[in-house]
Order: structure tokens, then sequence, then C-alpha cells
């Protein structure tokens, strides 16, 4: 029985890990970390405090006279802002650790039209090459000085194959920057899902 379980514990484990491995690299978090909607929760992680504090200086419910009647406001704040806060924490975690150790050639280009656009040059090229120490594109670096000819895709080649080397690299530090990530949209969601409830119930 215990071995049976243990089993099951190693598949899966060996499952996640797999996922990591192969599906969340650095290109598909780019795509999360580089999006200017979550870069802009880094924004709330000094408001949400801020606005809890004046809130938190006034009383709970507000006495407003208007026209000859009186109306109450209650202005205490909902569960869900402490929420929100975890949320937009966990996103600003997250953005740093991206920001920190995402490869530089998949947070600067989003692909090889990108990086032609930005008139990428041959010597970052060779710079991305050095640093994981490849001799792969020896050959490819030799055609581009001697010929000009193709000298574009031959920088494209280069590029998609530099950014296959690196998109895999810290397979635990992007399980962190993931979970992080997980962690702030699901907190997010259930903010929505709160408010939304909160609504419907009106």
């Amino acid at each position: 029985m215990q071995k049976g379980l243990s089993n099951k514990v190693i598949k899966g484990y060996k499952s996640v890990k797999d996922i990591i491995l192969r599906k969340m690299d650095w290109v598909s978090i780019s795509k999360v970390g580089g999006s200017k909607f979550i870069q802009s929760f880094s924004i709330w992680i000094m408001l949400v405090p801020i606005i809890a504090k004046l809130f938190g200086n006034l009383p709970d419910i507000i006495e407003v006279r208007l026209f000859g009647s009186t109306f109450f406001f209650d202005i205490v704040l909902p569960f869900g802002l402490s929420i929100f806060y975890f949320s937009a924490l966990s996103f600003g975690v997250a953005n740093i650790i991206y920001l920190i150790s995402c490869p530089q050639i998949i947070k600067n280009y989003e692909n090889a039209g990108d990086f032609y656009n930005k008139r990428g040059s041959v010597s970052e090229l060779s710079y991305y090459s050095k640093k994981i120490n490849s001799n792969t594109y020896n050959s490819q670096f030799t055609k581009l000085s001697s010929s000009s000819n193709n000298s574009e895709q031959i920088k494209s080649d280069i590029f998609s194959g530099l950014v296959s080397d690196y998109k895999l690299n810290n397979t635990y530090i992007r399980a962190f920057v993931c979970f992080f990530y997980t962690m702030g949209f699901f907190l997010l969601a259930l903010v929505i899902g709160q408010n939304t409830l909160s609504v419907i119930r009106v």
C-alpha cells in the first residue's frame, strides 16, 4: 500500500517537473511577465496600504445629509482588498524574480522578427553565445563575417537557436516564478468572484 502510494507521489513529481521543464519555459513566462497588465500590479503594492490607512482613520459608517434626507454609507474595507493586496504582492515577487533571472535575449526580444525590428546586432548574438560557452554557431558567425548574402536569415537562425538554448535554463527558478504568478492569478480570481457574488446578492 505504502509502496504504491510512494510510486504515485514519484510519478506525480515527475509529471510536474516535466511540465515545468517543457511547458513553462522562459519564453512562455516572458509573455506573462512582460505584459503591462502584470507589471502594473507593482503599483498596487504601494497603493493598497495607503488606501487601507486612509479608510482606517474613518468611522465604519458615515452619515450624509442631503436634501433633508439622511444617508448612511458603510465604508468598512472589504476582505477582498486584503486578498487583492496579496495578489499584487505575489505578482510583484514573481516580476522581481523574472526581471533578475529571465535570460536577456528572451526578455528583450519577443521573437526573431522583433530582434530584426529592434536592430539587434551580430555582436549581441555573439555575446549571448559566449555566455553559455556554445560553439554551435561558430560556422554561422563565420558566414556572417565573410558574406552579406542571407545575413538576416543567418542572424534569425542563430537567434532562434540561442532562444532554444536559453529557454529551459534555471528549472527551479522558473518553478518559483510560475508558483507566484499562479498564486497571483488565483487570488485575483477569488477577489473577482467575491465581488461578483456581492453584486448578485444585492
